[in-house]
């Protein structure tokens, strides 16, 4: 077994316990929990404004109210931002992650060859 495969089982087996892993960053962990918290407050936003603007282009195509249709598609404009400010807090927190315990799905490291 390797070190990098020791430390995996550590790390596994020391979550499972409810402990902190050897070498786990808890402020980064924390930061990832507390921008996830966002992600999820800011897709809910989304959806409720995204439903929203729905039922007023529908309410207003067939009552044929022109003022609510335009204000609906106010409010599908700013789902559309809200939407656009989570996807780039997921980006951002893809690119602060480490990449070098990624495993390739086309690379078998034992026999250092592509599969």
């Amino acid at each position: 077994m390797t070190l990098e495969e020791q430390q995996f089982l550590e790390r596994v087996k020391a979550a499972s316990e409810g402990e902190q892993a050897p070498g786990a960053d808890t402020s980064q962990q924390h930061r990832r929990g507390s921008n996830l918290f966002i992600r999820n407050i800011l897709n809910g936003l989304f959806i409720l404004l995204a439903v929203v603007a729905m039922a007023g282009i529908a309410y207003a195509i067939w009552g044929g109210h022109e003022q609510v249709r335009t204000a609906s598609y106010a409010v599908g404009i700013v789902a559309v931002f809200v939407k656009m400010v989570e996807a780039s807090l997921r980006m951002t927190s893809l690119l602060r992650r480490p990449q070098e315990n990624v495993k390739h799905r086309h690379y078998d490291k034992r026999r250092n060859n592509p599969s």
